[in-house]
């Protein structure tokens, strides 16, 4: 990897703070983002595959049931028996 030497003028003092023109960037950062596009997707994909293969063979551990029972006291007045 060829290195090359930096000028003072790539260097700009801020209230005392160095900021270094290597430094990451918002476009810096989009464009790694976009150069490694398909490893994300592929990611992405594997994770969720994965996720819905889970889901399709595991059993469920939790069922719930329910039940109304009219109240046998107000025989007329709930709807259930007419």
């Amino acid at each position: 990897m060829r290195r090359s030497v930096r000028q003072a003028s790539q260097l700009t003092i801020v209230e005392g703070a160095t900021l270094n023109n290597d430094e990451l960037t918002i476009h810096g950062f989009f464009s790694i983002l976009k150069r490694r596009r398909a490893v994300i997707v592929w990611a992405v994909f594997t994770c969720c595959l994965l996720g819905a293969i889970t889901c399709v063979f595991l059993k469920p551990r939790y069922r719930a049931a329910g039940e109304i029972e009219p109240d046998p006291r107000r025989r007329g007045q709930s709807g259930f028996h007419a």
